[in-house]
C-alpha cells in the first residue's frame, strides 16, 4: 500500500474545491487524506453515491430497502448512520462513538460530522487523524454493503475494523512525514530533528574480532540527552549489527512510548532499504527490515534517515564504551561516562546553529 500512497501524493486540499460550491460551510475546512477518500468525501457531501434510495429515483428498483438490515430504505443517512450494522462498525472503529447520539438530517450533515468530529472522541490524536479514522469507518461500511451486492460475502464487524486500523495506521505514517531538513551545505555534526516534539533518535553498531555491540541514543528537539542504551551481542556481519541497531532503537522507542520518532543512521543501504520496502534491496537483512516496518506502525509518525558518520559520533563513542567495558549499559543524562559526555556536548552546542 506504502507505494500506490506514494503515487497518490496527498496534499491537505480545500474540500470546499470538492463538494459543491454551495456548500459554504465546508469553504474553510481542511481534509488531510488520500485522493481517493477526499472523492468518496465529496461523493457523499453531493448525494452521489448509488444507494438503493437514489435509484429507486433513476431506475426500476424491486426493493429500496437497506442490504445491510433489511429494515428502512437505503438512503446515504442510513445507510451510514441508522443501520445497525453501520452504527456497530463506528462503535468499534471510532473509539465508542455512538451514531444514534447525533442529530444528522442530512447527507451534507455527515461530511460535518467528519470534518469537525467531536473533541471527545479521542483527545490524545490530532483532529485531522480522527476525522481521518472516520472517513475510513465510511469507506468501509460502503465497501462492505457493496461486498454484500456483488460477492454475497458475509459481514464481518471484525474484518471491518482490521481493515480500517490498517489503512489508519499506513496512512498516517505517510501523512504526518516531516520533511527532512534542506541546508545549503552538508550537515557535519549532529543536528535537532525539525518538528518539535520529536525523539531523535541515533543507532550505530561497532564490531571487532569476536563480539559486536549496538548503541541507541535517544535526544529531544533541544538536543538534550533522554537515555543511552548499548549493549553486547554475539558477532555479526557488519549489515546484520547495523540494521540490529535499527530494530532495537524501534523496540526501546515502543517500549518508552514515544509517538513521534526521528531515527538516524549511518548505514545508508540499511535505511535504502527500510524506505523503499524492497526485499532485493535488503540483500540479508529482509527479516529485519519486516520487523521494523511492523513496529514502526504502532508509532503515530517516524522517520528514517541516513545521515554522515560524523552526525553519529555519539552512538559511535556509546557503542565502543560497551565494547571496551565488556558490559551492557544504560544511561542518563546525569551519569554519562566522560568520553560520552564530552561529544554528546559537543552535539548539543551545535543546536544553536539550528535554532
Amino acid at each position: 500500500m506504502g507505494s500506490k500512497l506514494a503515487a497518490i501524493a496527498p496534499s491537505p486540499l480545500r474540500v470546499s474545491d470538492l463538494i459543491n460550491p454551495e456548500l459554504r460551510c465546508w469553504r474553510a475546512s481542511l481534509f488531510k487524506a488520500p485522493e481517493k477518500f477526499k472523492t468518496f468525501l465529496w461523493r457523499v457531501g453531493t448525494n452521489a453515491l448509488s444507494t438503493r434510495e437514489n435509484l429507486l429515483n433513476l431506475l426500476e428498483v424491486d426493493d429500496p430497502t437497506c442490504l445491510l438490515c433489511n429494515q428502512e430504505s437505503e438512503s446515504i443517512c442510513h445507510l451510514f448512520l441508522k443501520c445497525p450494522i453501520a452504527r456497530a462498525l463506528w462503535f468499534s472503529t471510532c473509539w465508542g462513538f455512538k451514531a444514534e447520539e447525533h442529530t444528522l438530517r442530512s447527507h451534507s450533515d455527515i461530511v460535518q460530522l467528519i470534518l469537525n468530529p467531536p473533541p471527545s472522541l479521542c483527545p490524545a490524536y490530532d483532529q485531522w487523524l480522527v476525522s481521518l479514522n472516520m472517513a475510513f469507518t465510511l469507506d468501509e461500511i460502503w465497501q462492505t454493503r457493496n461486498a454484500l451486492l456483488h460477492l454475497k460475502a458475509p459481514v464481518d464487524i471484525q474484518a471491518s475494523r482490521q481493515h480500517i486500523l490498517s489503512k489508519l495506521r499506513e496512512c498516517s505514517l505517510f501523512l504526518s512525514q516531516p520533511e527532512p531538513p534542506t541546508h545549503e551545505t552538508p550537515i557535519l555534526r549532529w543536528s535537532p530533528p525539525p518538528p518539535q516534539g520529536y525523539v531523535k533518535i541515533n543507532t550505530d553498531a561497532a564490531i571487532p574480532d569476536s563480539r559486536s555491540a549496538l548503541a541507541v541514543i535517544a535526544r529531544d528537539d533541544h538536543g538534550a540527552i533522554l537515555k543511552v542504551w548499548a549493549r553486547i551481542t554475539p558477532i555479526h556481519p557488519p549489515l546484520q549489527a547495523k540494521a540490529l541497531a535499527l530494530l532495537w532503537a524501534v523496540q526501546l522507542a515502543k517500549r518508552e512510548r514515544w509517538s513521534h520518532v526521528f531515527i538516524e543512521a549511518d548505514s545508508k543501504i540499511c535505511i535504502d532499504a527500510i524506505l523503499s520496502g524492497d526485499k532485493d534491496q535488503a540483500g540479508s537483512i529482509p527479516h529485519i527490515v519486516f520487523d521494523i516496518h511492523d513496529l514502526a506502525l504502532s508509532f503515530l509518525s517516524w522517520s528514517f534517515y541516513w545521515v554522515r558518520r560524523s552526525c553519529n559520533q555519539a552512538t559511535h563513542v556509546a557503542a565502543k564504551f560497551a565494547l571496551d567495558s565488556h558490559i551492557s549499559c544504560f544511561f542518563i543524562l546525569g551519569n554519562l561516562p566522560p568520553s560520552m559526555s564530552d561529544v554528546c556536548k559537543e552535539d548539543a552546542l551545535n543546536v544553536f546553529s539550528f535554532s
